[in-house]
């Protein structure tokens, strides 16, 4: 049976809280909870808040409304997806990688809590399937409920051998490419690895494909169990692909504009040796989504920025946004006048078939075969 989310919210008033590392506690045990559903803090829940007062008001307001941000747009029990990165430069595109995510959360399950003796928050799998030179590359994260820096691990087929690698920074490119690690989603890094800074609630336009203002996406049930979002081979059409074209050639040339009220929160990082300042994060205030990642240098100069176009999901008897609604991702280095166009194809929401075994690390090397 589907937790009924309205009626954990309720029992989450006044049960949870934020350390002194700004790690999400327990406030009678002031450890970590196993299971978390709906989200933390209800007082700065920005529905019933539509004026931000208590985000304002609150020193922590900022912190504790990007963890509501993180455990609502996770309520699956495993998702997994193929994507491509696409290297687009001055005069157009230049190379193609494709690669996969499966990723099987512990937090904000829909079907309860699960046996978790290893007390993980959620962990994933990145691979890459072509060109030939970067396939089978592997990694493996677990995020852990302390707050301390992931478990990462990397199969690197070149030498044949997996690699346990610092998990504290993950601002280094993705494959090479314009994104980074903590990219995903808007923001995919630990919630408590930020300084978070309220800025202001804004007007601002939303990004949307034209098909998805017209069509919600309805997902196709797998004969197992769980959701699939089809692919849409129209997805994130971008400038190279259009002749004649004569704006940028990473620029959506199918997207429309919608007006939405935004939070715009400001992130600084707490690790020296992250390769970024101060990122502000234009998040849309009823649906959490981060429609815009806008990226200073540690010099204080602007950087690059991130756009992710969202996509309204149909699956049973639900309807809204997910972390698997997105029809693609943007990134422009404005420093290397370079840029990275994310495709996502199908998308699998709740398919048992990606149970706990698959997150090993004895299974790397044949997952990067």
């Amino acid at each position: 049976m589907i937790v009924n989310l309205s009626k954990v919210q309720k029992k989450n008033k006044g049960k949870l809280k934020l350390d002194e590392t700004k790690n999400l506690v327990e406030a009678t045990t002031g450890r970590p909870p196993l299971w978390v559903y709906g989200i933390p803090f209800t007082s700065v829940d920005v529905v019933n808040d539509p004026d931000a007062a208590a985000i304002k008001s609150d020193p922590d307001g900022a912190a504790k409304f990007m963890w509501n941000r993180m455990v609502s747009l996770f309520r699956a029990g495993q998702l997994h997806a193929p994507f491509s990165l696409e290297w687009i430069g001055g005069k157009g595109f230049e190379r193609i990688v494709h690669c996969t995510w499966t990723q099987y959360c512990y937090w904000a399950r829909p079907f309860g809590e699960v046996s978790n003796p290893n007390r993980y928050r959620y962990v994933y799998l990145t691979g890459v399937t072509k060109p030939y030179d970067l396939s089978g590359i592997a990694q493996l994260t677990f995020r852990r409920l302390d707050g301390q820096p992931d478990d990462f691990y990397v199969y690197v087929p070149a030498i044949r051998r997996i690699k346990k690698m610092s998990g504290s920074n993950r601002s280094d490119p993705y494959v090479g490419s314009d994104v980074i690690i903590d990219d995903g989603g808007g923001f995919a890094g630990l919630t408590n690895s930020m300084t978070w800074r309220f800025i202001e609630e804004r007007l601002g336009l939303l990004i949307v494909e034209e098909r998805d203002t017209k069509f919600v996406n309805k997902c196709k049930q797998l004969p197992g169990g769980g959701w699939r979002v089809m692919p849409d081979e129209a997805a994130n059409r971008l400038g190279w692909q259009e002749e004649g074209w004569t704006g940028a050639p990473w620029a959506p040339v199918n997207a429309v504009y919608v007006p939405r009220n935004f939070y715009i929160i400001e992130g600084v990082p707490l690790d020296p040796y992250y390769n970024s300042g101060k990122s502000s994060y234009w998040v849309d205030k009823n649906t959490y989504h981060v429609a815009y990642k806008i990226t200073w240098d540690r010099a204080g100069e602007y950087w690059k920025t991130l756009m992710i176009l969202p996509r309204c999901l149909e699956w049973g008897d639900k309807r809204g946004y997910h972390a698997g609604g997105t029809a693609g991702y943007n990134v422009i280095d404005d420093k290397m006048h370079h840029a990275t166009g994310a495709r996502v194809g199908y998308i699998d929401i709740d398919n048992p078939e990606i149970d706990q075994k698959l997150f090993r690390v004895d299974r790397l090397r044949t997952l990067g075969k």
